[in-house]
């Protein structure tokens, strides 16, 4: 009996969409994690997820009114398991509501149009994947910003040698040449720009900020 070797052209596409899944998985942690932090940093941010808990007691004090599956004339045991159903929808749809506003909150301004831009740049791993902007920090007092990227399988060595086409993609000259991301500046799956808009006809100073 003969055994079936792998179709090794579907090997890359597999390979693709396991570093795809990664990928997404890191862009939906940091994008609660940056919306928990802003709704602490930001306050009027709390107004949301306080209208969102007023709009699940109400509704969770309404559910006796809602009608049974049954009729009015539906046996107590099934009103009382109605009501236990309602309840833990009500819970479940509270709690992805909350995920998703964390998300919302914490999801850059244009990052979709910046990842398209930087693909089009052709700065993409092997795989076809450009990379992913997980957040954007101004700098106090300056026009500059710092954004913050996953990158992995697209080395340090690719950003510096495509600067030019990155400015001319987003439109931002650099202040400050790539450098790797983490708390101590060392992590090799992040990637940090500092950046200004337009085409920097004046020389910016260079600025320290290691938050990213």
């Amino acid at each position: 009996m003969s055994i079936k070797s792998p179709d090794t052209k579907q090997i890359p596409a597999r390979l693709r969409e396991i570093f795809a899944q990664e990928r997404r998985k890191v862009v939906v942690r940091s994008r609660l994690w940056h919306g928990l932090k802003r709704l602490f940093q930001q306050p009027w941010t709390l107004l949301f997820p306080l209208l969102l808990a007023v709009a699940a007691v109400l509704t969770w004090h309404n559910t006796d009114k809602l009608p049974l599956p049954g009729g009015s004339e539906a046996i107590p045991e099934m009103a009382l398991l109605w009501q236990l159903v309602l309840s833990a929808l009500i819970v479940v749809l509270s709690a992805l509501l909350f995920l998703g506003l964390l998300s919302l909150l914490g999801t850059p301004r244009r990052a979709k149009k910046i990842d398209n831009a930087l693909s089009h740049a052709g700065l993409v791993d092997r795989y076809g994947l450009a990379p992913a902007l997980l957040h954007v920090q101004p700098v106090k007092g300056t026009a500059a910003k710092k954004m913050l990227f996953y990158s992995k399988g697209i080395p340090l060595t690719r950003w510096v040698e495509r600067e030019g086409d990155i400015s001319d993609a987003l439109n931002v000259h650099f202040v400050e040449p790539p450098a790797y991301g983490g708390k101590k500046g060392n992590h090799r799956n992040y990637i940090v720009l500092t950046v200004a808009p337009g085409a920097g006809n004046q020389p910016t100073p260079a600025l320290y900020d290691d938050e990213l």
